[in-house]
């Protein structure tokens, strides 16, 4: 199915050819890469479309394997842009996780409109994630907070760290109230 494109995409496209290897030097801005890959997947070019990939790919993961403590600004873009597109995985799935570690957009920012242009199924499975990221890091949290003092557990662990034991078990998300049967308190 071909998807439209507008008249923007499509010089953004002629840019993109005629500024090579300046392209190479200087990445594009958002806007003008997400117009590449519009145009270059419509007339179907795929080394420009890669092209524009990568560079949307690097203004959204700036440094893989590596969380920044600012999320990108271009994370609600990336996110309608796959309402379009089939984007890798290797794309949405970095552009969800740091929009859902965003803080909550003010009416007036940027981010709250760009969040306007999500799908409903977007902003569910985006309430999902939220929820999913809140439990873990909740686990973690009371994991280091509680304090089990069962004589038979102090007895059996001496010879593991504590630390080990709380982040493998909130890890697999298991609740530290339940090393213990009940019986053993």
């Amino acid at each position: 199915m071909v998807k439209a494109t507008t008249v923007e995409d499509l010089g953004a496209l002629f840019t993109a050819m005629d500024s090579a290897i300046a392209y190479l030097e200087c990445l594009p801005d958002f806007t003008t890469a997400k117009k590449i890959f519009r145009a270059a997947q419509l007339f179907v070019f795929p080394r420009y479309r890669d092209f524009a990939l990568g560079c949307i790919e690097k203004l959204i993961i700036v440094e893989p394997h590596v969380i920044d403590e600012t999320p990108s600004p271009f994370t609600a873009l990336c996110v309608e842009l796959s309402q379009e597109y089939k984007l890798p995985n290797g794309l949405i799935k970095p552009a969800y996780y740091d929009l859902a570690r965003s803080p909550p957009p003010t009416p007036s920012s940027e981010l709250a409109t760009d969040m306007m242009k999500l799908t409903v199924t977007q902003i569910m499975r985006l309430n999902a994630m939220q929820k999913n990221l809140v439990s873990f890091w909740e686990d973690i949290r009371s994991a280091f907070s509680y304090r089990h003092e069962c004589a038979s557990c102090t007895e059996a662990n001496k010879s593991r760290s504590p630390i080990e034991d709380t982040l493998k078990n909130s890890l697999s998300n298991l609740f530290t109230g339940f090393v213990c049967s009940e019986s053993q308190t």
